[in-house]
């Protein structure tokens, strides 16, 4: 009789630490997917409702459930420009630089944002180069938004800041 209570005691202890290792990377977002093709995968969701971030002389830990680092441009050029823009290096870890070649037909202004939405830095675009300061900046996201004087976007970029 005592062999079957500790059997079902041992079982029952069991099964919980089974069941409570199952849920270490949920989340309840509002939306999220897979998606795949030949050249790879990427998982994405929307509407996590936390993310922190510790840092320390050793390194820094994000909570949260997806971390990719993914480096990406989106083209949302006008066809009214005639340039490429470009940023190097990235990922950063103190100085972003913003390039253009090709013609220039008027001034662009740049805003960049962290993943949270918080506004970094914005300023006018005089030149073929300039550099955007990073260095007192979290290690992490951000998206650097190229502008015409029209406020259409003209490019937007992922920037990593390790």
């Amino acid at each position: 009789m005592e062999i079957k209570n500790i059997k079902i005691k041992v079982l029952i202890a069991v099964s919980l630490l089974w069941v409570g290792g199952l849920q270490a990377q949920t989340s309840i977002n509002s939306a999220g997917g897979d998606k795949s093709n030949s050249s790879g995968s990427a998982s994405y969701s929307f509407g996590q409702v936390f993310h922190a971030v510790e840092n320390s002389s050793n390194g820094s830990i994000e909570e949260g459930v997806q971390h990719g680092y993914l480096i990406e441009t989106s083209d949302l050029e006008h066809q009214d420009y005639d340039r490429s823009l470009n940023v190097y290096p990235n990922p950063t870890t103190d100085y972003l630089t913003l390039n253009i070649s090709g013609e220039i037909k008027q001034e662009l202004k740049f805003n960049m944002v962290s993943i949270q939405g918080g506004e970094v830095t914005s300023g006018s675009i005089e030149g073929d180069e300039i550099q955007i300061n990073m260095v007192g900046l979290s290690p992490g996201t951000y998206f650097l938004d190229v502008f015409d004087l029209n406020n259409q976007k003209v490019k937007n970029f992922k920037i990593i800041k390790k």
